[in-house]
């Protein structure tokens, strides 16, 4: 589809003429409707300030109006090729369907698989053809798809202003009370809280993602249900894990943070230098794989899988607790 026939559909959508959307865009009535044919028959292409004002006024995102046009059989298969080299994207046939499928395993980025699951949960929403709400239901869907993804990133937004709003004191008041007792910043005490969270049955994932031949990426997940949770325990074992968060973006180590979307809920991830933090995705890990389970809990019960648990644990504390800036020395 090339961007003339983007522009064309997305009028359509807004139930506008030509002469409409000329006028909207600033044009005067005598050129209105010519301006407008000429952008849909692509004789001329919008500039980058026409294109903004025409995903302003068509309620559509920037990338509804891209200059990237699928215009062949042949156009269709270089993309999916591309799709399968860089995203993962496996093809499968049976005698009624060629599946084009992504495996969420294989996806490295966490905003392509939520897109993608908002896209699954839209698409499946729609009613049955034969219905009588079907025509007006399609008609919605493809407004959703043009302004894709607002709605997502607005939810999004939403919770990163609830997170901060609830933590910004608490963090900064646990750095005051922590830099008077602590010298400097010690792992240990991160590797503690991330127990505290595990065992309060808070969901904390953590694994290595490989970036590139020389460099890795620690990825550490947390349930953004879990971070709003009111509860007094819940509260205090955060406030804890994001001051260290702030630590490791103030000293460069946080590359940066996000949020993802899927079927077991909405989640914040922290992507640091793994060159620093290698050890913690097994720690956590490990942690995760007792304590969840409720072999190991805060007490220990002198049993020889907690007793086994529990020595782990204690080594972890004392060969894996260097100062943050030690890091970067």
């Amino acid at each position: 589809m090339t961007l003339g026939e983007k522009i064309r559909r997305l009028r359509l959508l807004k139930d506008m003429t030509q002469h409409d959307l000329g006028r909207a865009l600033g044009f005067s009535d005598a050129t209105a409707d010519s301006r407008v044919r000429k952008y849909e028959r692509d004789v001329m292409a919008p500039k980058e300030d026409i294109r903004s004002k025409l995903a302003k006024i068509l309620d559509a995102d920037m990338s509804a109006l891209s200059d990237i046009a699928i215009c062949s059989d042949e156009d269709v298969m270089q993309v999916l090729f591309t799709l399968e080299q860089d995203y993962g994207v496996e093809i499968s046939r049976t005698e009624e369907n060629t599946t084009i499928s992504f495996r969420n395993d294989s996806v490295k980025e966490k905003i392509l698989l939520s897109y993608l699951y908002s896209w699954y949960l839209k698409r499946s929403g729609l009613p049955a053809k034969d219905s009588p709400t079907y025509e007006d239901s399609l008609v919605e869907y493809r407004k959703w798809q043009a302004r894709f993804p607002y709605d997502l990133k607005d939810y999004w937004i939403d919770q990163e202003k609830k997170i901060t709003k609830k933590f910004v004191h608490p963090v900064e008041k646990y750095k005051e009370e922590y830099l008077h007792t602590e010298a400097v910043l010690k792992v240990a005490t991160l590797i503690r809280t991330l127990r505290e969270m595990i065992t309060l049955g808070l969901h904390v994932r953590a694994h290595i993602q490989p970036n590139n031949l020389r460099d890795s990426v620690l990825l550490i997940e947390v349930s953004v249900a879990d971070m709003l949770d009111p509860s007094v325990q819940s509260t205090e074992a955060f406030t804890k894990f994001l001051f260290f968060m702030k630590s490791f973006e103030d000293y460069g180590i946080l590359k940066k943070k996000e949020m993802s979307t899927s079927e077991v809920g909405t989640f914040r991830t922290y992507y640091l230098n793994a060159a620093f933090l290698m050890p913690l995705s097994e720690i956590v890990n490990t942690m995760n794989r007792y304590l969840s389970d409720n072999k190991i809990t805060s007490e220990p019960t002198g049993d020889l899988e907690s007793s086994m648990f529990e020595m782990k644990y204690e080594d972890w504390l004392r060969y894996y607790n260097p100062d943050i800036n030690s890091f970067l020395s």
